[in-house]
């Protein structure tokens, strides 16, 4: 069983007249269900010995906390295999909601959100469930949907996408941090000599490559950049 633990950053951009970045990113951390207790129990470590408390989150991450930060980053990285991290990066200046969503933003969203899910799990195929973190919806059923969507398109078997609280499921905040270090880098949207600028050069320098667009294949830290079709 495959755990997928679900953030998104900046999605406002995909229905802002006036956006004030141009990326917006939907993120994933892919892990099996046999290691998230060992994991979870190794944060609770590291929040001790730091002396860290409260959500893991990348608004968080200060020069106070940064050996802490660089702690959660190293287990990440250095866990073998899984955890892995996929996001989508969405150039919110070539979307059209209009042309393609019937004028709602909303369905847009999960649109992309199936992408970030659909190419992984149909292509192993695995059996999964998936977790989001709680997010108000226009329309109620949105996750009832992508359920099952998901479940009717793809190779591998969904059992369940639900919503969760991040305040009470450590994966969905190692989430937010990966995601918000990466729509932090494209969005060039943090200041060189910031606690959070040194977090992603100590991120880049331990992984051996900046944070960009990767091919499919990448496991490990993965950015799907999608190439979406412009409106002539």
């Amino acid at each position: 069983m495959i755990e997928i633990y679900c953030d998104e950053s900046r999605q406002d951009l995909l229905v802002s007249k006036n956006p004030s970045h141009n990326f917006a990113l939907i993120g994933s951390l892919w892990m099996s269900e046999s290691i998230r207790l060992k994991l979870t129990k190794q944060i609770q470590i590291l929040r001790t010995q730091h002396d860290v408390w409260g959500e893991i989150k990348w608004s968080k991450v200060s020069q106070s906390k940064i050996e802490f930060y660089k702690s959660i980053i190293d287990l990440f990285l250095n866990t073998q295999n899984m955890p892995y991290f996929r996001c989508i990066c969405i150039d919110s200046r070539k979307v059209d909601n209009g042309l393609f969503n019937g004028g709602d933003g909303e369905l847009g969203f999960y649109k992309f959100y199936y992408q970030v899910l659909y190419h992984w799990i149909d292509k192993h195929p695995i059996t999964c469930r998936v977790f989001c973190d709680v997010k108000e919806n226009r329309v109620k059923d949105r996750l009832k949907t992508l359920y099952k969507v998901l479940q009717n398109t793809s190779n591998g078997t969904v059992t369940a996408v639900q919503a969760l609280r991040s305040s009470d499921t450590p994966m969905l905040q190692i989430c937010d941090l990966l995601l918000g270090m990466a729509s932090a880098r494209l969005n060039k949207s943090v200041s060189a000599g910031s606690a959070k600028y040194e977090l992603i050069t100590y991120f880049e320098k331990s992984m051996g490559s900046k944070i960009s667009a990767t091919c499919q294949s990448e496991h490990k830290f993965n950015v799907f950049c999608i190439k979406l079709r412009e409106n002539k």
